[in-house]
């Protein structure tokens, strides 16, 4: 996988809006290692600090990953979610959004006790 090479927030954003296709819903650092974890949902962010991840659990056969950062909490659900939770343990992970994509589907972003972001 490669990095999108994305110029502003708003290019990045309306990949939201495009059909499912060859751009899967999270973009990597191919060499870097990413300092943030950034969550976006119909543009809004929560940028999280990788260096305070606690715990990090899949789960549900790869259908949900949950990130525990000190007292707050990410949750992501979707499909085939393996491969991401690998490259969020490897700190390669730049960006999360729902998008599906046939090797990886974010459906739903929650962060904390169920609040949608």
């Amino acid at each position: 996988m490669k990095p999108k090479p994305y110029r502003t927030v708003d290019e990045m954003l309306d990949q939201e809006k495009n059909p499912a296709k060859a751009v899967l819903p999270y973009d990597i650092y191919s060499s870097d290692r990413a300092a943030f974890l950034t969550l976006a949902v119909h543009r809004e962010f929560m940028a999280l600090p990788l260096d305070a991840l606690g715990k990090a659990t899949l789960g549900g056969e790869a259908a949900s990953i949950v990130l525990e950062f000190g007292r707050s909490m990410a949750r992501i659900e979707g499909r085939k979610l393996d491969e991401l939770f690998e490259d969020i343990l490897l700190s390669k992970v730049r960006v999360i959004r729902l998008g599906r994509h046939p090797s990886c589907t974010i459906e739903r972003i929650l962060i904390n006790s169920g609040a949608l972001i």
